[in-house]
């Protein structure tokens, strides 16, 4: 899609001599250290807020490393700027949080799915599921699940 819209805008790419050489590239390979650390604290088992944090902290080091290293000041405006920047992600989440409690709470989320994890007959999912697709959009509650015959005597222990 990218590449369609590039050619209708006769867009080109950068040419050869242009463009960044590998060299110079894996000499800053230690710059994606701050992500490597957050990824791992998180696969680790580390609280998300921790694992952020060391993450954070780790980007200020490798700042240290480079010709553009973080003072006091700038790591304070740092964490300035991304307090501020969260405010919009913050209401997202919590718009988002609201429609999932909601639609919760209301019981319009309840549909088919219930209805297909307790039916046991298989020839009687399709009719539950379209049963219970019908009736939650007004807000009712699936039918109960088909009831289980008893098993034939010649499974019954003597």
């Amino acid at each position: 899609m990218v590449d369609l819209q590039a050619l209708k805008l006769d867009m080109k790419g950068l040419p050869r001599s242009e463009l960044p050489q590998f060299k110079v590239l894996i000499r800053q390979v230690y710059l994606f250290l701050p992500i490597i650390i957050l990824i791992y604290t998180l696969f680790a088992g580390y609280s998300v807020i921790r694992a952020g944090a060391m993450g954070m902290a780790s980007a200020a080091m490798v700042s240290w490393l480079t010709p553009h290293r973080m003072g006091p000041r700038q790591i304070f405006n740092a964490l300035d700027m991304g307090a501020k920047m969260t405010i919009q992600m913050v209401a997202v989440c919590a718009a988002a949080g609201i429609i999932v409690g909601v639609i919760a709470l209301t019981g319009v989320g309840r549909g088919s799915h219930r209805c297909f994890c307790r039916s046991r007959i298989r020839t009687s999912i399709w009719r539950c599921s379209s049963r219970c697709a019908s009736r939650s959009s007004w807000g009712w509650a699936c039918p109960p699940p088909p009831p289980m015959r008893s098993p034939p005597p010649s499974w019954r222990r003597g």
